[in-house]
């Protein structure tokens, strides 16, 4: 699979429903960029506190970054390809890198290379052991690196498998919960990884699974409350996971970003990305500090930019008030929404915080067909470019 291959309606009712709007201060600030040319589909991790990126369309050269010093350094670029290696899976275990499956322009790739960053080396290791493939995802969590999914021309793949550096073998754990999932997204909290978003070959997936690799199961969680998506950023930051930007339906391309709670089990908006909407993008951590950069808008636009994430400055909200008409209340079959002369996303939220409508507010109107929604309790949020957020609230009749 290549990427490049790859409601409107109006009834009378009246309600009023005074809701809070929040005023974001900007929670990513722009450092020195890649200093390369841009692309997107590369692979990013970190080593002992140290960035690493590299591949990509086009492109095979590899880099380090120091969060301390802001500065790039060109390392070996990553082998095994002659022009490029996109839509790779990387991940860090135990001090060193690794980087397998992609394409190469031409073939899909199944072999796996570990770099140290001591000996500044690239050492190749047992290849994949399923189907060459690419738009697979993967972490690190403990000793073992983790690889999911993925896609060729022919099939989207479901199988995990486990792979151990110290005896340099894959073990296949099962299939993932999601079922068949290309571009997924992932990020690492305390002994736990989370599993959302990506493609079922049939629409994008809101849904969010936890992994224990102590008894190798997955357990649903609280389902991504923005818009379903594929290509999107994660990372995680003072015990906390992020998730946003990436595309759905290769037609609609986001900046938005959110927060995920693991003790409370819930999302949260945190803002958008400054850089504008971007989809396979590249994004880590560090032990303090989280990266965002590269990718591409859907349009002409490429991208070797490189951002910090400021998680304080991201929950740091002002509030103000501004009237919200959200009518008629209770709902039936279609919720008209005022809101002055905002526009943005929005999205609607079930009482258990599950988003099941996604949308845009134009010029403060928008008429929602809520008639396929359950009888209930509804949160509404609309997020600005920039970064400002109203909500509200209403039933559903």
């Amino acid at each position: 699979m290549n990427k490049r291959e790859y409601v409107t309606r109006t009834f009378l009712g009246t309600a009023v429903a005074l809701a809070q709007c929040a005023a974001i201060a900007q929670t990513w600030t722009a450092l020195d960029p890649l200093p390369a040319p841009a692309r997107d589909a590369a692979v990013c991790f970190a080593i002992d506190d140290q960035v690493y990126l590299g591949g990509g369309f086009g492109r095979k050269d590899f880099f380090q970054y120091d969060p301390d010093a802001q500065h790039w350094t060109a390392k070996p670029a990553i082998p095994g390809v002659s022009t490029e290696r996109a839509f790779a899976t990387g991940f860090a275990v135990n001090g060193k890198g690794y980087v397998c499956l992609g394409s190469d322009g031409t073939t899909f790739k199944q072999d796996l290379w570990e770099y140290d960053p001591t000996l500044n080396t690239w050492t190749q290791k047992a290849s994949y052991p399923s189907a060459a493939r690419n738009t697979a995802f993967g972490f690190g969590l403990g000793d073992y690196g983790y690889v999911c999914g993925g896609a060729d021309n022919d099939y989207i793949y479901s199988d995990f498998y486990r792979y151990d550096p110290a005896a340099d073998e894959w073990t296949l754990l099962g299939p993932l919960p999601s079922g068949p999932t290309a571009f997924g997204s992932t990020f690492v909290i305390g002994d736990y990884a989370y599993l959302m978003g990506g493609d079922h070959g049939t629409g994008e997936t809101a849904e969010v699974y936890r992994f224990d690799p102590t008894t190798e199961e997955w357990t649903p969680r609280a389902d991504f409350t923005g818009a379903p998506r594929q290509t999107g950023v994660a990372f995680a930051l003072n015990g906390k996971g992020y998730f946003g930007a990436g595309q759905s339906a290769y037609t609609t391309v986001y900046d938005d970003v959110f927060s995920y709670d693991p003790d409370a089990d819930s999302w949260s908006p945190a803002g958008t990305f400054n850089g504008g909407v971007r989809c396979w993008s590249a994004a880590c951590n560090t032990t303090d500090r989280a990266f965002m950069g590269t990718g591409w808008d859907f349009g002409a636009n490429f991208f070797n930019d490189w951002w910090s994430f400021n998680a304080a400055v991201g929950m740091d909200e002002t509030l103000v008030r501004e009237q919200v008409s959200l009518f008629p209340v209770p709902a039936t079959d279609v919720l008209n929404i005022r809101c002055g002369s905002i526009s943005g996303a929005l999205v609607i939220t079930d009482a258990l915080g599950r988003a099941v409508f996604s949308a845009r507010v134009v010029n403060g109107r928008a008429e929602v067909d809520v008639s396929a929604l359950s009888a209930g309790a509804y949160q509404v949020l609309i997020t600005e470019g920039s970064g400002r957020r109203v909500r509200s609230s209403f039933t559903r009749g």
